[in-house]
């Protein structure tokens, strides 16, 4: 940055005032100033002085003290020493005194602290052994902080002296030029600054004693009022003047405005000097006060106008006569203009020439109409040769007068030959009326043109489909002089749009649903077949998305996949549950797919779409036929388990009743009774799976035991002339599925060979091992996605399926059995449940050969197995227990195990014997536990009138079959848990514990 100089510093300083304030504030900083100056300079030359005595000080030191410390310290007299140190301390400006000796100091006086310390050093000698030697040594210390101390406050009284004196001496003068100069100044300029017409009549007066001799100022104020008196006639004068030339110049302006023709007016050096406001339009400005001042370079005239312009002015100057010339000029905005103008010189009395008026008439238009009809009529032979469109010149008896190359090429004849043709003979017979009718009602005048789509007739016989676009051109009688028409070849766009319409209408009648959104998923399209299905009309569907249908069964990890499929640019295909307008829910099979345009950009998905609900239901109905014929299939398979558990239970039992028996051995055999009835509980469990009409949730189940459960269940029904084998070396068998439905599979696939095998026997061959799809691989697989599969494969050497029969192998209720042997459900339903898991089925076969049935079904990852968890002791309570069950061996066996477990047990076989026990006295039990059916009151109502009491009760529901179907019973009554039926021991136990110590309540009944 700049340093100001010391005149800009005072400028700056200085208030913006009047003469007494800078006055004031210059004769201050000024005294301020030399009083720094002289009072600097004085202490300067006070701390010289100050330095001076302390030199003086320590030269009296050596010369006075000095001999008294050489004896001492000869003598070694410390004390004396210390005496003489202090002595010295004790001087003006010595803080500290050090007398030391070769090792040892022996005397000191004063702190050697401070930061500006002078020290000076005496060396202490004696005259010993014939020589001066160096025995001691004397550091004297002095500060001069002292000094600077006084000379600032000798400093600081003289500035602040100095200052008043200088403040009380400025503002005397000030007081003084205010009284006697400043005021009436002000005065002065106060009459100056209101000099006006309106204020003449007041005088200049200073406020003075009367009677004093006149100053210079009362002489100016003098002045200041002659000239008021003056300055109020010559105003006067003026306002006469200007009101005239006002007139004057009015009218002029009226005048020279009105005139129709452009007006302007120059010097000899051609700048303007004005114009009227048609010159000033015909430039481009905005008022005739812009032209003042300017040349026609500032009109944005090109050179060469410009010196043509200046050309024609010298000469009307020089020759002091007008002339007349015509210019071609452009406007600012680049517009041209044709002017017509006149130059007429301006002559004084003196006969000189000092400028020339301009006279111009715009004659743009009739040039411009000239120009417009010669590129009109050059513009019409050139578009009329265009190859873009055909253009036939008719007589009004439709003869053809012209035509261009374009109608030639559509009409498949030459120019020469389409002259000899008439409309009519062109014209296809069916179109010819209404184009002639049309044509005449131009030709009375009631139309100017028409449009029609028409057929013409080709050279060649060809029809050729044309859009017609028919005018007229008349005369100033309003007759037709001739007529134009315009047509273009359509037969291909003719062709597009008839193959369009099509296809529109068959999406228009089509039984499947169909969607078209855009990317953002908002409805462009849908067809009929979309209200039909939804209940939604199309108006309330279009600018709506898809979120319209939903139901909330889908979790928006479904729609994120869907998604990204789509994004994808793949084609996603699956199954939706939505909901019709009427709140209806339904089951769709959906395909959606993106639609890209010839940039391979996506632009808007398409969804395909059927309402499935009525083949899902005829499709449940044949799984539950199919789960029948099973069961049918496996009677004499499960009659013959069930004869071998009851043998195993029979066989022990009696060994248990042998009064030969040991305890050992009793319970051995009891361990063997109980392990006998496990088996015919999961027997009978499958039984009730197989038989129920609800589908399960698909679970990571393992095949492998399905497979050899099948195999064992299936051996019982084969004839021993078919021989079973099994190869598993799938090392991950784990698959996300129904067990029962893949225990359907194997079954039907099993009783299907089983069956082409019957009369000649053969080989039932089933094999399971791991495969892995690569991306080139599934390309085979169409419906399979790359990843690792587990390939069922169940192959006979039976008759085999022929070709014919093959194509309908897994239509639904097609068999080649007789009547009583089949339904014709089983490769249908084996077909449905490997679609449902995302996996393909391909069979093979040849007639009296076999058949080869493969299976593809994707795998998941297995997890890491658990270790088995010791069983946890068996829990134990004191409360009180009401158990209630029909069946009397039941609640005695169940009464016995509680009891020992310590509770306390009232056990019935009576619904309503228990509800009265229960109505006297409702307080006394802590939990119940009852049947779901029994003949009197069934479970249901025993707990709801249990409720009625005690609505904190808890409550266990008994019962052999699944609660699916009551749940919302289950969860409106208040049921806290249920048991299955058999149970044992460990699983009453614990069911009981968890329900009264509320340690782990379903979800279900939290909701409750």
């Amino acid at each position: 940055m700049k340093m100001p100089t010391p005149r800009e510093w005072f400028k700056n300083c200085a208030p913006q005032s009047g003469i007494a304030q800078r006055l004031f504030w210059y004769i201050l900083m000024f005294s301020l100033f030399m009083s720094i100056i002289t009072g600097g300079l004085q202490s300067y030359f006070h701390y010289q002085r100050e330095l001076a005595a302390l030199e003086e000080n320590f030269t009296d030191i050596e010369r006075s003290q000095f001999p008294a410390i050489i004896e001492n310290v000869c003598l070694h007299n410390t004390a004396a020493l210390f005496k003489q140190a202090c002595a010295i301390k004790n001087m003006p400006y010595i803080v500290h005194v050090t007398i030391n000796d070769r090792e040892n100091e022996l005397a000191f006086a004063g702190e050697s602290a401070g930061r500006n310390l002078i020290s000076r050093q005496f060396p202490i000698t004696c005259f010993y052994d014939k020589a001066t030697r160096q025995t001691a040594m004397l550091t004297v210390t002095a500060s001069t902080d002292d000094i600077t101390s006084a000379v600032m406050k000798s400093f600081l009284k003289t500035l602040i002296r100095d200052a008043l004196n200088t403040l009380l001496l400025v503002l005397a003068i000030l007081l003084f030029v205010h009284y006697f100069f400043k005021r009436r100044i002000n005065v002065l300029i106060n009459c100056i600054q209101g000099l006006s017409p309106q204020q003449v009549d007041t005088p200049c007066v200073l406020q003075r004693a009367q009677g004093k001799t006149r100053d210079e100022l009362a002489m100016l104020a003098a002045s200041i009022n002659a000239l008021r008196c003056r300055l109020l006639e010559c105003y006067k004068q003026l306002n006469e003047k200007k009101l005239e030339l006002n007139r004057t110049s009015s009218v002029l302006t009226h005048i020279l405005h009105s005139i129709p023709l452009a007006i302007f007016w120059k010097d000899t050096r051609s700048v303007y000097l004005g114009c009227n406001e048609k010159f000033a339009l015909l430039v481009d400005l905005e008022s005739p006060d812009q032209i003042i001042g300017r040349s026609d370079l500032n009109l944005k005239c090109t050179a060469e106008e410009v010196e043509q312009l200046q050309a024609c002015e010298r000469s009307v100057i020089e020759k002091k006569q007008r002339q007349h010339i015509v210019q071609h000029l452009r406007t600012p905005a680049g517009s041209p203009r044709w002017l017509d103008s006149t130059l007429i010189p301006l002559i004084d009395d003196a006969g000189s020439c000092y400028g020339f008026l301009g006279l111009i008439e715009d004659i743009t238009g009739q040039k411009l109409a000239q120009e417009n009809l010669r590129q009109s009529e050059q513009r019409f032979r050139s578009y009329f040769e265009l190859p873009l469109t055909g253009i036939v010149i008719t007589s009004t008896e439709k003869s053809w007068l012209d035509v261009n190359d374009r109608a030639c090429e559509i009409l498949g004849y030459t120019k020469e030959e389409l002259l000899q043709q008439t409309w009519s003979s062109m014209t296809h017979p069916e179109d010819l009326a209404g184009d002639v009718d049309k044509f005449n009602l131009m030709l009375a005048g009631e139309i100017d043109q028409y449009a029609m789509e028409k057929r013409f007739l080709r050279k060649d016989g060809s029809i050729v489909y044309v859009n017609l676009a028919v005018g007229c051109v008349r005369t100033a009688d309003g007759g037709v002089d001739y007529v134009v028409a315009l047509f273009d070849d359509i037969s291909e766009q003719k062709k597009s749009r008839d193959e369009l319409m099509m296809l529109s209408a068959a999406v228009q009648q089509a039984h499947e649903i169909i969607v078209i959104t855009d990317i953002q998923a908002v409805i462009q399209y849908v067809n009929p077949e979309f209200s039909r299905t939804t209940g939604y009309s199309s108006e309330e569907a279009i600018g709506n998305t898809p979120a319209l249908l939903r139901s909330g069964k889908h979790d928006e990890m479904f729609y994120q996949r869907l998604w990204s499929t789509i994004l994808q640019g793949d084609t996603w295909r699956g199954r939706f549950i939505n909901r019709k307008k009427n709140g209806e829910l339904y089951d769709e099979e959906a395909a959606i797919y993106p639609i890209c345009n010839a940039a391979g950009r996506v632009t808007n998905y398409v969804a395909v779409k059927r309402d499935i609900t009525h083949d899902l239901k005829m499709e449940q109905q044949l799984r539950q036929v199919q789960k029948m014929e099973a069961i049918g299939t496996l009677a004499g398979g499960i009659a013959h388990d069930f004869n071998n558990i009851l043998g195993v239970i029979y066989g022990y039992a009696e060994m248990s009743l042998d009064p030969s028996e040991t305890m050992p051995q009793i319970n051995s055999n009891l361990q063997q009774l109980i392990s006998a009835a496990n088996r015919a509980k999961d027997l009978i469990r499958q039984i009730l799976t197989i038989s129920r009409q609800t589908e399960k949730e698909a679970l990571p189940v393992t095949i492998s035991p399905i497979i050899k459960e099948v195999i064992r269940f299936i051996r019982a029904s084969l004839p021993s002339t078919i021989q079973i084998k099994q190869s598993l070396s799938a090392k991950n068998d784990l698959l996300l599925a129904d067990p029962i439905q893949i225990h359907q599979l194997l079954m039907n696939l099993c009783t299907n060979a089983g069956h082409a095998m019957k009369e000649s026997g053969g080989v039932l061959e089933i094999n399971l091992h791991n495969m892995h799809f690569s991306d080139t691989d599934v390309q085979e697989y169409p419906l399979l996605k790359s990843g690792d599969y587990l390939c069922l494969a169940v192959r006979d050497t039976g008759c085999g399926i022929s070709d014919s029969n093959m194509e309908h192998i897994f239509e639904p209720y097609f068999t080649t059995k007789e009547p009583s042997e089949g339904t014709g459900l089983g490769l249908a339903v084996v077909h449905g449940i490997v679609r449902k898991y995302s996996g393909d089925i391909r069979v093979t076969s040849e007639v009296g050969k076999g058949t080869s049935v493969n299976i593809y079904l994707p795998v998941v990852a297995r997890e890491t197995e658990s270790k088995i968890e010791i069983a946890s002791a068996i829990p134990r309570g004191t409360e009180h227990i009401l158990f209630v069950d029909d069946e009397d061996a039941l609640v005695k066996t169940s009464k016995i195990i509680l009891e020992r477990l310590g509770y306390r047990v009232t056990g019935l076989t009576s619904s309503e014997q228990a509800l009265a026990l229960f109505n006297k006295t409702p307080d006394a039990f802590d939990l119940l536990i009852t049947d779901k059916t029994m003949p009197e009151l069934s479970g249901f109502d025993l707990v709801q009138a249990m409720k009625t009491q005690r609505p904190d009760m808890p409550m266990i529901l008994c019962t052999g079959v699944s609660i699916k179907s009551d749940f919302e019973k289950v969860q409106e009554i208040g049921i806290n848990a249920f048991i299955l039926k058999p149970f044992n021991k460990q699983e009453l136990a614990c069911i009981i514990r968890d329900v009264l110590d509320r340690r782990h309540i379903p979800e279900w009944a939290q909701k409750t």
